[in-house]
């Protein structure tokens, strides 16, 4: 008796690449770059370490961004747009006082949400690559501290202390913010950010 052939093994199941779109590349090439930076610094931002945290290899980086400096240009402008919406739409609740160091703990608040990324913008680590990052960042810088001003000028006025320049607490406000933010991020995050800003802004409110 003839014994009919076995059966053909069945082929393989085809596999499915999953595209991402231009967008949805360019978007992950600046979280990569955004976190890098956050975690390890500007120095450790290379483009073979870029290209593994995203799994594409490195000429595909440069064919959704004309350079290195594309890519940073655009992982900043992202940051300062997010931080300049932040200061354009808070309102905080309570006098003046309570409202400008509200300002403060949010940008604080939105560092540790973020990993840590808008941290770059407002430490200066990356005003020398170019003349147009550093105006955004400086830009940016400016924005917080004009909107610190007001706020504190209200506090000033509710309280009839005019020897005080608000500006002057404006200053210590943000100097606040980079000295909690830069020692968040070399604690590797262990450092009590918001606990000891608060510290610190209460000393500024009493001292005015």
């Amino acid at each position: 008796m003839v014994q009919d052939p076995p059966d053909a093994a069945p082929p393989p199941p085809r596999t499915t690449r999953t595209y991402k779109s231009r967008d949805e590349r360019r978007r992950a090439i600046v979280d990569a770059t955004i976190a890098i930076i956050a975690e390890e610094g500007l120095p450790a931002w290379k483009t073979a370490k870029l290209a593994r945290r995203v799994g594409v290899s490195e000429p595909t980086l440069f064919r959704h961004f004309a350079s290195k400096e594309d890519i940073l240009s655009e992982a900043v402008r992202r940051e300062t747009q997010a931080v300049r919406q932040l200061v354009g739409t808070y309102e905080g609740t309570g006098d003046g006082f309570h409202r400008a160091l509200g300002l403060v703990l949010a940008i604080l608040h939105y560092f540790v949400e973020t990993g840590g990324g808008p941290i770059v913008i407002l430490t200066g680590q990356l005003v020398r690559v170019s003349p147009e990052i550093r105006q955004d960042i400086l830009g940016t810088v400016q924005l917080v501290h004009s909107r610190l001003t007001d706020l504190f000028r209200d506090a000033l006025d509710e309280r009839s202390r005019s020897a005080i320049q608000p500006s002057d607490l404006a200053d210590l406000a943000i100097a606040t913010i980079q000295s909690c933010a830069l020692r968040w991020v070399m604690s590797e995050r262990r450092f009590p950010l918001t606990e000891r800003a608060e510290s610190m802004l209460a000393l500024i409110r009493r001292a005015a």
